[in-house]
């Protein structure tokens, strides 16, 4: 069923222009490619900056402990989009219903301690007519304590009108069930050393934990008795841990993304007011499940006996209790941001914002009610309920009134004192502790969400230092550069300690750069003349890829600074560590300068500089390989596409797509790739055009914060996931804000979506090891894929991946099935290449499919059919059939050159000199065309007795090192040198940029012939063109010439002369004598030689 609301938008005051659209719901696995959302269109107008989503394996854990295979049933999402958490069962409406399911009988608690909060669920307006008039407990010495076990067991119905999901209400009643995949052994492991130096504090702990209820006696020794260990914080305050080291080596490892200041900001806007609470004991709300708690026991001894106790409660030491907790709160997230409040939590901490005081006043009530109402206790010395414009969290201060966000004063403090430490320590003995030093840099990079890149930068040479201790209990010297580094804090944090909150989401400017073997160059997109070339000094070639890459952006930046000032600025490199090194510095210390210099020249010009990483060759990918593991290449099928344009369109450019799921013709694309507009749509103004939206998760909210910056309008499609960070921007408590015009629920079937990230050639191959892989890794993988693609040059991946297609719609079409398509079957292919012959005129169409075919099965390590001698005698058979006799070109001689120039010269005229000069540089430098046509004025390089020319693609360079030509500098009228020079001097290239091309076409004018403006070569059909014209009344038939000749000339002119064959293959770029012998036409002579000289 099909809902659809219309909303009138109240104009631009609220950052809106026309429309929006929104989803629903979704359980969706993009890596099992079974997209299953109940999505909700949104036709947008303007909106507000989003992190991530969180990958959500099944936790719980059967009875005997079973193993992965098991527990997961082959069916555990990896998608950002959690219901297991959340309880997002349907699709909820923009109104606040709830699931409602009938009351479970209330357990009471077994504790025998009693407070204001273990009050019954039903007396919960009781409880908050008492909790917002009177102040929480926490435990305190002499004071009344706070129990937690069994509170969210006891207001369980809360948590099922809210409408969480099963998994969650089972941990709520009956138990957090450790997730093992393999069961501890028994263990009795020795308490550490620091909680034997700290007895009485111990004693008194596990006295405390006995009264709470959070630990019990055991008569028998527990399946794991686990050590003890007492932390020491700096204010003196002793803290109890339960070192579970040995269990958690056999837990699953759940990957979880958490909310952080960055999430936050997203909600928070200059002059807003903020409210924060905390969870009073927070992970010990949460009961163990009973069976499970004989692993976390741990023992004390008293006097001569040993006492073993167990944890009945989450403990802290536990690895994956982060990733519970986090998920039994995401049904109160949901449920207040459904509600349109802008709250987060991390872990025990809360945050709330709103542009009105009174009502983030209530709001804050509101969230109180609900925290008591579900059983969590708030923790009143660090809650903050009442609405302020000045309030620290997660250990930043947020000054909202003047917009800033700043590191507070007693972190600075810290900061401060640890180097006076390590001041005093080299002072006195002339080293420091690598621990001070370890905790300097710890505490100085925590401070980079303010501070910015510079901490990783400024504290590169003392991570260098700290590597080069042999222990952490060993001291080092610090180097001159270590200790510059250290003033640099002690004299400046507090004069960096700030950041303005940021509501700007553009780029003004794109930039590229790259870095040959013999220079660099790049440019800036919206101004073609802002081209910076420069070449590499001879000590300079010998430096790695890297420090060429490195100082090219350097040096490219220096060159177009009067461009780039005052602006934000996304720059694209080619090279991974380029990336990594501008944002946070290098251990190298030659490329840790070029870092820093990079880093002064953005700061003095109020530069702000995002690197990112593109592909090898042009900044283009061969088409898939390069996206087939992107997490969020999904999209929508074609029907719901035309249904929504039929709707609310004419779209006009699709903002976040690939070229195997746009929708439109004009598209931006995360990487280059064939037939997109461009990438980073977020580099581009959205306003003035109906924009159609399907963003990755992870950065929707982000989207609609650009949407209102740039007063945009569009179709935006997005889960209907109330849990996100992003819905409070896009609903409220009386529904979608009025930005959304209008909404439609989509289907829920898989069919009417497309998966990405396994949904291509190579992400189907390792689909089952990519979703086993942590979200870490599976990022990772993009890597893999992009060398992987560069194994062959890009147009022959290209051809090969285009033949496997071809392969692949024949397969489909003839009722093979897809599985089947790759790994491929014998008698298919042999099947398919059959009909290629029938539908071929020369043997290259056969050739191509079956090559296409073998390098798919390659690039997934799959057996290949085409190793099938049924195959290969398939192909042997079409070659037999479809082959014809090939005649080779008739090469050039340097009479038909003579002939060619005295027709040609004229004093001055440029267009014949063109002619003249392609002629003689294909002859003299056995040139191919494409190497000819694709030379550029900065390639070229005169000496006294010769020019040196730089190949940069050649079809043997396969690892694009490019090569040197030389040619000599003969003097005679067909001098190739001779005759450049005179073509650079006719067209007046030393006023025209050295990035342009040599061979460029020409337009006819009242004085002769000039260049035009754009910078294309010259086309091979025009080239060819121009051969036939000026060698046909030369010869008998021009059609036993062509462009290969003049390569075939030179070629046979060097070897009649005796040239030795190792020069002739280097000056003709040649790999095999095979190749070499090819190009070369032996005259009659020398072939009556050969009987000449058997002596008869």
């Amino acid at each position: 069923m099909t809902r659809k609301m219309k909303v009138r938008s109240t104009g631009r005051s609220r950052g809106l222009s026309k429309n929006v659209k929104l989803p629903n719901k979704s359980k969706q696995s993009l890596l099992g490619m079974s997209l299953s959302p109940l999505l909700s269109v949104l036709l947008f107008s303007i909106f507000f900056v989003a992190p991530s989503g969180t990958h959500i394996p099944n936790t719980s854990l059967l009875k005997d402990f079973p193993r992965a295979q098991e527990r997961n049933g082959g069916s555990d999402p990896v998608f950002p989009v959690d219901h297991l958490a959340t309880g997002e069962v349907s699709a909820p409406s923009t109104h606040n219903k709830r699931r409602q399911e009938a009351p479970v009988p209330r357990q009471n608690l077994t504790d025998s301690v009693k407070d204001k909060y273990s009050l019954p669920v039903s007396d919960c307006n009781q409880v908050i007519d008492v909790t917002l008039t009177d102040d929480y407990y926490e435990y305190e010495q002499g004071e009344a304590e706070i129990i937690v076990k069994g509170r969210l067991k006891s207001h369980v119905s809360f948590w099922i009108q809210i409408g969480s999901y099963d998994n969650i209400l089972d941990v709520i009643r009956n138990g957090y069930k450790i997730p093992f995949f393999t069961t501890p052994p028994p263990a009795f492991l020795s308490n550490n050393k620091s909680s034997l130096m700290h007895d009485g504090f111990v004693r008194d702990a596990i006295r405390d934990l006995l009264n709470k209820g959070l630990a019990v006696e055991c008569s028998i020794r527990p399946h794991v008795v686990n050590p003890l260990t007492v932390s020491v914080q700096t204010n003196g305050k002793k803290r109890l841990i339960l070192d579970l080291r040995h269990v958690n080596k056999h837990l699953w490892k759940s990957t979880i993304k958490f909310e952080d200041i960055r999430t936050a900001m997203q909600f928070i806007q200059k002059g807003h007011f903020c409210f924060k609470f905390d969870l009073h004991s927070a992970y010990h709300h949460i009961d163990i499940f009973l069976p499970h708690t004989t692993f976390l026991g741990f023992s004390w001894q008293y006097g001569n006996e040993t006492k073993f106790f167990k944890f009945l409660v989450l403990p802290f030491g536990l690895s994956s209790a982060c990733y519970i907790f986090t998920k039994v709160t995401r049904p109160l997230v949901k449920k207040w941001r459904g509600e349109g409040k802008k709250v987060l939590m991390y872990l025990d901490d809360g945050l709330g914002c709103h542009e009105n005081k009174d009502v983030c006043q209530q709001i804050a009530n509101e969230i109180k009610h609900d925290l008591i109402s579900s059983g969590f206790a708030p923790k009143v010395e660090k809650s903050m309920w009442s609405p302020s414009q000045d309030v620290v969290f997660l250990g930043y201060d947020l000054d909202l009134k003047n917009g800033i966000i700043s590191i507070p004063q007693c972190r600075l403090t810290k900061v401060h004192d640890t180097i006076k430490a390590i001041e005093a320590s080299i002072h006195k003995t002339g080293s420091a502790h690598v621990r001070k030093v370890a905790r300097l840099v710890g505490q100085v990079v925590s401070m980079s969400y303010v501070v910015g890149n510079i901490v990783y930068i400024m504290t590169k040479n003392l991570s260098s230092d700290i590597l080069q201790a042999e222990s952490w209990n060993h001291t080092i010297a610090l180097r001159k550069e270590s200790l510059n580094q250290m003033l640099f804090w002690k004299d400046n944090i507090e004069k960096i300690n700030f950041r303005n909150f940021c509501t700007d989401f553009s780029c003004h400017s794109v930039v590229y750069s790259d870095a040959s073997g013999t220079g660099y160059g790049g440019y800036i997109v919206e101004n073609p003349l802002s081209v910076s070339h420069g070449m590499w000094s001879e000590s300079e070639k010998v430096k790695s890829s890297t420090w060429r890459e490195l100082v090219a952006v350097e040096r490219v930046l220096s060159s177009i600074l009067p461009f780039l000032n005052n602006k934000r600025i996304k720059w694209f490199s080619d090279n991974t560590n380029v990336v990594s090194i501008i944002e946070k510095g290098s251990m190298k210390q030659d490329l840790q300068q070029i870092a820093l210099r990079i880093f002064n020249m953005c700061l003095t010009n109020n530069i702000s500089l995002y690197t990112e990483w593109v592909p090898r060759t042009e900044n283009e990918k061969a088409d898939q390989i390069s996206r087939i593991i992107d997490h969020d290449d999904w999209g929508v099928s074609m029907s719901i596409f035309q249904y929504l344009d039929a709707l609310w369109g004419p779209h006009e450019i699709d903002f976040f797509a690939s070229c195997t799921n746009n929708k439109l013709p004009v598209f931006y694309s995360r990487y280059w790739m064939p037939g997109a507009t461009g990438i980073d749509a977020f580099t581009v103004d959205w306003h003035g055009v109906n924009g159609w939206f399907v963003p990755p998760v992870c950065i929707i909210s982000r989207v609609l914060g650009y949407m209102r910056q740039c007063c945009a309008f569009g179709t935006v499609i997005l889960p209907c996931w109330q849990s996100a960070s992003f819905w409070p921007l896009i609903a409220d408590d009386t529904g979608f804000i009025s930005a959304v015009i209008a909404h439609v629920e989509l289907p829920v079937k898989k069919d009417f979506y497309h998966a990405g990230k396994t949904g291509s050639l190579y992400g189907r191959a390792f689909k089952d090891d990519l979703t086993e892989l942590p979200d870490s890794l599976a990022d990772k993988f993009v890597f893999v894929a992009d060398l992987v693609s560069e194994c062959k040059s890009t147009n022959t991946v290209k051809n090969y991946y285009s033949a496997f297609k071809k392969w692949k719609s024949w397969a489909i079409r003839n009722g093979i099935p897809e599985s089947e398509c790759l790994p491929a079957k014998p008698i298919h292919v042999a099947l398919y290449l059959a009909s290629v012959v029938q539908q071929s005129q020369s043997p290259g169409p056969v050739t191509q499919a079956f090559y296409g075919i073998r390098w798919s099965h390659s690039i997934i390590s799959a057996p290949s059919p085409t190793e099938s001698d049924l195959v290969k005698n398939v192909l042997e058979g079409a070659k037999r059939r479809l082959s014809h006799h090939v005649k080779k070109k008739e090469p050039i001689t340097p009479q038909l050159l003579e002939k060619m120039f005295d027709n040609l010269f004229i004093i001055g005229n440029l267009y014949n000199q063109r002619t003249i000069c392609a002629c003689l540089l294909s002859y003299a430098g056995f040139l191919r065309v494409s190497e000819l046509l694709h030379l550029k004025i900065c390639d070229v390089c005169f000496f006294e007795s010769h020019m040196a020319i730089f190949i940069e693609k050649s079809k043997t360079d396969v690892y694009r090192d490019g090569n040197w030509l030389v040619i000599s500098k003969t003097g005679t009228k067909l001098c190739p040198v001779i005759n450049l020079q005179r073509y650079f001097e006719y067209g007046n290239f030393q006023n025209i940029s050295n990035d342009m091309f040599l061979f460029r076409n020409l337009t006819k004018c009242c004085f002769g012939y000039i260049f035009r403006s754009n910078n294309i070569p010259m086309s091979y059909t025009r080239m060819r063109e121009i051969f036939i014209s000026v060698f046909s009344p030369f010869v008998s038939n021009i059609k036993d010439y062509g462009l290969h000749s003049l390569r075939s000339g030179g070629a046979t002119a060097a070897a009649s002369f005796g040239i030795h064959d190792r020069l002739f293959k280097r000056h003709g770029r040649w790999k095999s004598e095979l190749a070499k012998d090819g190009y070369v036409k032996d005259s009659l002579h020398e072939r009556l030689l050969v009987t000449k000289c058997l002596g008869i």
